[in-house]
């Protein structure tokens, strides 16, 4: 359900961070991607220890609202972690764990 393509995800990045972000991608360092309704949010591994934290907010029309990491990125756009996790959701939607939405949760 994401209305949004490969030339969108490199408009919000530089070059190296979606070359680099395809190789993290097709390496299956994605893990644990959950959709709630707008909201997607994942793992990538990476440099450190600990898998890195990607949220991503998507519009209601399922283009890319906003996206943010746990990774210490700051060169302008989306770090390699989030062009991963785009990558994914994109190509890979059947790897996506689709859950309620909180408020349809607490609602019950």
């Amino acid at each position: 359900m994401t209305k949004f393509t490969e030339a969108d995800i490199r408009a919000g990045t530089i070059s190296q961070s979606f070359a680099r972000g395809q190789d993290y991608f097709r390496s299956g360092a994605v893990s644990e991607i959950v959709r709630r309704g707008t909201l997607l949010t994942a793992q990538v591994e990476g440099n450190d220890q600990a898998p890195y934290q990607i949220t991503v907010t998507l519009l209601d029309d399922g283009s890319i609202g906003s996206a943010t990491c746990t990774c210490p990125y700051d060169w302008g756009g989306y770090c390699k972690h989030i062009v991963a996790v785009l990558l994914t959701a994109l190509h890979s939607d059947d790897e996506i764990t689709v859950k309620p939405e909180m408020d349809t949760l607490l609602a019950g």
